[in-house]
């Protein structure tokens, strides 16, 4: 199969920018929200009707979501692509990237802190975590260890997969790469919505937002999503020992 069209742009990283058709965008829509709904809906089972532990209902739920974000992105690649996740993704890491990534993360955290001060200082209802999970499974030793483990390690892999991925490598085909840029982070900041946290969803999706776009260009710019990763996993570290230590 033919290499898939590339976008023009800094020469930091070692290959071109590999981009998809816009149907990769909607096989990976396809797969983010078929997981999401085989996730909720198999979590619920466990809990409410099975009493099932919630060890088990963590692993199957989450399981099922990142399963079909992983699928998609095995789709794309042998459809569009090469059939390389790492070529075709740009999934690999250098030593370079721990620095990268660390400025990342700083930078990422002081732009959601700033944005949560002024979203406190309008009211404090529109502040909140999406890792509220940590303090209800407080008493739950396993289940609590595997949350953080999918939030600092799982997490930070695969959701970059995904977004700065399939998303806005398909997206970069058919838009200006800085609004390519944008809206993978749009909707990055939309699939961490949390309904029970009602209006604190504002600042976690303000800042999510703010992240996946600075995340977004540092893909485009090394051409690689190894910093990603790297700053992905720091950020969200950054909130798990702070909801611990608060629990």
């Amino acid at each position: 199969m033919s290499a898939p069209p590339a976008v023009s742009g800094p020469a930091v990283g070692p290959d071109p920018l590999t981009t998809f058709p816009a149907r990769a965008a909607a096989v990976g829509t396809a797969g983010l929200l078929a997981g999401a709904a085989l996730g909720i809906g198999l979590g619920l089972l466990l809990v409410r009707v099975l009493d099932a532990p919630r060890l088990l209902a963590l692993l199957v739920s989450q399981g099922s979501l990142w399963g079909a974000m992983v699928g998609a992105c095995v789709v794309v690649s042998r459809r569009y692509g090469n059939g390389s996740i790492r070529d075709d993704f740009g999934f690999r890491i250098r030593r370079v990237d721990i620095g990268w990534g660390l400025l990342l993360a700083l930078a990422g955290r002081l732009a959601a802190g700033v944005v949560a001060a002024c979203l406190a200082a309008v009211s404090a209802r529109l502040v909140g975590s999406n890792l509220t999970g940590i303090k209800e499974l407080r008493h739950d030793v396993p289940a609590l260890v595997t949350y953080c483990v999918f939030a600092v390690v799982g997490a930070p892999l695969i959701e970059e997969l995904f977004f700065r991925g399939l998303l806005l490598r398909s997206f970069a085909s058919r838009m200006p790469l800085a609004l390519a840029v944008v809206v993978q982070g749009l909707l990055f900041c939309l699939a961490h919505l949390t309904p029970t946290l009602g209006l604190a969803n504002v600042s976690v999706l303000a800042g999510t937002a703010v992240f996946g776009i600075m995340a977004g260009a540092t893909a485009v710019w090394l051409r690689r999503l190894g910093a990603n990763v790297v700053a992905h996993a720091l950020f969200n570290l950054v909130a798990v020992v702070g909801l611990l230590v608060l629990s």
